[in-house]
């Protein structure tokens, strides 16, 4: 009963952060969500390199004296921001999925944005919950969220627009 408890939290917490980057984000949401579908596989194999290569690197910075607090900070903080985020991203693409089966999501009202949102992470939790391939399933959503992450934050860096989304 606890493990349930701990669980359904979990899918509230989660869902609330899906929920603050869909109403706060929503053209930066939007772009991302889309980079999952567009940009599939160049967003999969960069997200897992920067799984890796952060954590390497935040490894290797504290081994130096000087890089030391840097390195704790990119792994205490840096780091889980950047695996919440992507998991988090692909969780509202797969409610954004199902918001496109019923009609299209340009038009969908914010209520049934947040609905579809916590329909994504209650999916993505159960997948993630079934023993051996759960695993698997974590480490392909948050690889997919944070390529396409990277990829937008990289558009933006180049001055590249982001399409709007309206939430009428």
């Amino acid at each position: 009963m606890l493990l349930l408890g701990a669980w359904l939290a979990g899918v509230l917490g989660f869902w609330l952060v899906a929920a603050v980057l869909s109403m706060f984000f929503p053209a930066f949401t939007q772009s991302a969500t889309e980079k999952i579908t567009d940009q599939m596989w160049k967003a999969l194999v960069l997200g897992f390199a920067l799984l890796i290569t952060l954590a390497a690197a935040a490894i290797v910075l504290m081994v130096t004296v000087v890089g030391a607090p840097l390195g704790v900070l990119l792994l205490l903080l840096v780091y889980p921001l950047a695996i919440i985020g992507g998991w988090m991203l692909f969780a509202v693409r797969i409610g954004e999925w199902g918001l496109g089966l019923i009609g299209t999501v340009e038009r969908a009202p914010v209520g049934s944005r947040l609905i579809f949102a916590f329909l994504g992470v209650l999916v993505l939790m159960l997948l993630s919950a079934i023993p051996y391939i759960g695993g698997l399933v974590w480490l392909l959503a948050t690889s997919f969220g944070l390529g396409a992450l990277a990829l937008v934050a990289w558009q933006r860096y180049k001055g590249e627009g982001i399409r709007r989304r309206s939430w009428a």
